[in-house]
């Protein structure tokens, strides 16, 4: 009886490690996925940023030298803007170049850090839902009162704002692996995505900060004591083998 007890235990606890390793394993290939998914659309928005650059050159140009204004760059300069600025705001927040506020973020342990960011992202995402919903519906309005931009060209105004609302959706989604990642990592005390999301604050590569110097020194400091240690280790362990 209790060999059998003991082996439906053992059977319980492998399907319950197994469902908790396949869960894991959907975790990890979602927030890939998204990740991957939003660094191409960023990398792909980042070629528009010359052309921007060309259509603004070509319009001074235009104006100033050959007394030929155009009447669409204005609009399509305006359009790029937009889609540049939103559409690469997900890719700026994967890669931490948002601008942040780290008066306390910097003071505080790494458990705190990340309920500051949890706290933080369901904010963001509320706003975002607020924003992605009204936008579609603008869009919806666009598509079907055919609204246009009051300039001398008046282009449709549709476009934008469903790319607005696109760009809403990518950064949620976004903000969702953020979101799994901390509480993974607060739940299991490791890395769901292992060296992707590093709590170093952006602000610690700034060389002008003042409490960016002071926490580099202490990083920098304690690295140096780890290479003594590590290298002291490996002479007593090279001695001991000596003699």
């Amino acid at each position: 009886m209790l060999d059998s007890s003991r082996v439906n235990q053992e059977s319980k606890d492998g399907t319950s490690t197994s469902k908790v390793g396949k869960l894991e394993t959907l975790l990890v290939s979602y927030c890939r996925g998204v990740r991957y998914v939003v660094w191409a659309i960023g990398r792909s928005v980042s070629f528009l940023i010359p052309l921007l650059a060309g259509i603004v050159a070509y319009e001074v140009l235009a104006r100033y030298f050959l007394d030929a204004p155009t009447i669409w760059a204005y609009d399509t300069s305006l359009f790029l803007f937009g889609y540049i600025s939103a559409l690469g705001g997900a890719y700026a927040q994967q890669k931490k170049s948002h601008i942040n506020v780290d008066v306390l973020y910097l003071h505080v342990p790494l458990i705190v850090k990340r309920i500051f960011s949890l706290i933080t992202i369901i904010l963001a995402v509320g706003f975002l839902v607020v924003m992605t919903k009204v936008c579609f519906e603008k869009f919806l309005e666009t598509v079907e009162y055919g609204f246009k931009r009051q300039s001398e060209w008046a282009p449709s105004v549709h476009h934008f704002w469903l790319m607005i609302s696109v760009s809403g959706v990518i950064f949620i989604a976004e903000y969702s692996v953020q979101f799994i990642n901390h509480c993974f990592a607060l739940i299991t005390g490791r890395e769901l995505l292992p060296d992707v999301y590093k709590e170093e604050h952006a602000a610690q590569n700034q060389p002008d900060n003042a409490d960016t110097k002071r926490v580099n020194q202490v990083t920098t400091n304690n690295d140096e004591k780890s290479e003594t240690h590590a290298k002291s280790i490996n002479i007593s362990v090279g001695s001991e083998h000596g003699n």
